[in-house]
């Protein structure tokens, strides 16, 4: 059971809630909502990692975890988890065989350990925790799809209550779970929010993608699209002058231009360090992400797939890149950025984040 009465909560000058309200009754719910509505400051306030706020919130005791590991890297994950379970390290030794999560390798420190490692070590802590409320916060996005499994399996025959927060699709639809949607400091009906979302609208979608596989999925049904790939290497000829990939789709239309001129003006428009007849394979990587990613958002087309876009950008080419990404949405495209980085995403200029 959790109680929210008339919380006001900010972060300096940003207000994340004004007199806001809540009841959550049900055993499984996900908190809902775009980048900045409250969802991740919400479970922390219910867990009381948040002190500075009016109002009143009443809940169950709760154990939280996160993408932020709440660990010790000096000690080893058996002495990681007998201090979150308030246990001694010779109880927890043999208790840990108890958990679904158990994975061999325990009694090695954890800054010696995978980030899927390190979740697995938080998710046993979490199944051996007497705290009848959970908080998980995009959990499984660190976690292999075997783990995945285990964990919707421990969460749907668990007695204990589960609030939480996810990107990803597939996990959120695997429950039977109230969903609560934070927008402008209330909780809005599922109806509501269904009728905004079907409604045509411009997006930067931020992709976590942990499965490449499925990125093909994502554009099926898109004829023509402009593409930054992982490896920008694969849209390039390596041997040939830099000007004819700037413009290789006019080149193939046969469009008749000063290309030289023209790249030269291309180049120094976005502050690339190459020359327009310099043999693409001689350019830096930085050079040759800058040439991919500019080429591509000159393009007029209804859908830009940019996969780890910053890569090898330096600061003024980044806020370059992000204009260009703001004036394209802003024309109504959509726009996907992937990422296999979940935390670079989360600071990036995305209006929400899927997890595939």
């Amino acid at each position: 059971m959790i109680k929210i009465n008339n919380l006001s909560f900010a972060y300096g000058d940003k207000i994340i809630f004004d007199k806001f309200s809540l009841e959550i009754n049900d055993r499984l719910a996900f908190l809902m909502g775009k980048n900045g509505a409250g969802k991740t400051t919400l479970l922390k306030l219910i867990h009381g990692d948040l002190k500075d706020y009016s109002g009143e919130i009443v809940s169950d005791e709760a154990y939280m975890l996160s993408q932020s590991f709440m660990l010790f890297d000096e000690l080893s994950a058996i002495e990681n988890i007998a201090i979150a379970i308030n246990v001694k390290k010779k109880e927890v030794e043999s208790l840990v065989k108890t958990s679904p999560f158990y994975i061999d390798g325990l009694e090695r420190k954890v800054k010696d350990m995978s980030t899927i490692e390190r979740q697995i070590v938080e998710l046993i802590a979490m199944s051996l925790s007497d705290k009848k409320l959970i908080l998980l916060d995009e959990v499984s996005a660190a976690l292999d799809a075997r783990t995945t499994e285990k964990l919707k399996a421990y969460i749907k025959g668990s007695e204990k209550s589960f609030l939480m927060v996810s990107h990803d699709e597939d996990f959120i639809q695997s429950f039977d779970a109230k969903k609560i949607f934070l927008d402008k400091q209330k909780a809005e009906s599922e109806q509501k929010i269904e009728a905004r979302q079907n409604a045509r609208s411009s997006k930067i979608i931020g992709i976590y993608l942990k499965d490449e596989s499925k990125l093909e999925m994502l554009i099926k049904g898109f004829t023509r699209f402009a593409y930054v790939p992982k490896d920008v290497r694969s849209a390039l000829l390596m041997d040939e002058e830099a000007y004819k990939n700037i413009f290789i789709y006019d080149i193939l239309k046969n469009k008749k231009c000063d290309y030289t001129k023209e790249a030269e003006d291309f180049i120094s428009k976005y502050k690339l360090k190459f020359k327009a007849h310099d043999i693409t394979k001689t350019l830096s990587g930085g050079n040759l992400q800058k040439l991919v990613f500019f080429r591509e958002m000159g393009r007029d087309e209804d859908l830009y797939i940019l996969y780890n876009y910053k890569k090898g950008m330096d600061f003024e080419a980044k806020a370059l890149a992000q204009e260009s990404i703001l004036k394209r949405r802003d024309e109504g495209k959509t726009i996907y950025i992937v990422s296999d980085d979940y935390e670079d995403l989360k600071e990036d200029i995305v209006d929400e984040i899927k997890v595939i």
